[in-house]
């Protein structure tokens, strides 16, 4: 899949980190849930959890990763400065506009969406 770079400060660290990764929405698109304007309701009703190894989850609305509603862009990131993520697993969720790294998800094991009816 094509690969999307991300420039974040990390906070914890305090030191600017670029991200390579494939984007969440073009993920989610290629496993049946695309996330552009034209299945805006379905996006609105749904939510997605990312789970790493540690059992830490975190929330996201699908609408948070449309391009087109939301100016950030959430990556499954594989390589930190064109390296290997190393300690932080294989892939990691990445999100360029939280200001703070604690939707950030290292060793991601599992993206699960459920949608509200």
């Amino acid at each position: 899949m094509s690969q999307t770079t991300v420039k974040v400060h990390n906070e914890h660290t305090r030191i600017d980190e670029n991200y390579t990764g494939v984007s969440l929405a073009d993920l989610l698109a290629k496993y049946g849930l695309p996330a552009d304007q034209a299945h805006h309701h379905q996006m609105i009703r749904s939510y997605l959890t990312a789970e790493g190894t540690d059992k830490y989850y975190v929330v996201y609305s699908v609408a948070e990763i449309e391009p087109s509603a939301h100016d950030a862009t959430v990556i499954v990131a594989i390589s930190l400065n064109g390296k290997p993520l190393d300690t932080d697993g294989k892939l990691k969720l990445i999100d360029s506009a939280d200001k703070k790294p604690q939707r950030w998800v290292r060793n991601l094991t599992a993206i699960t969406v459920k949608s509200v009816e």
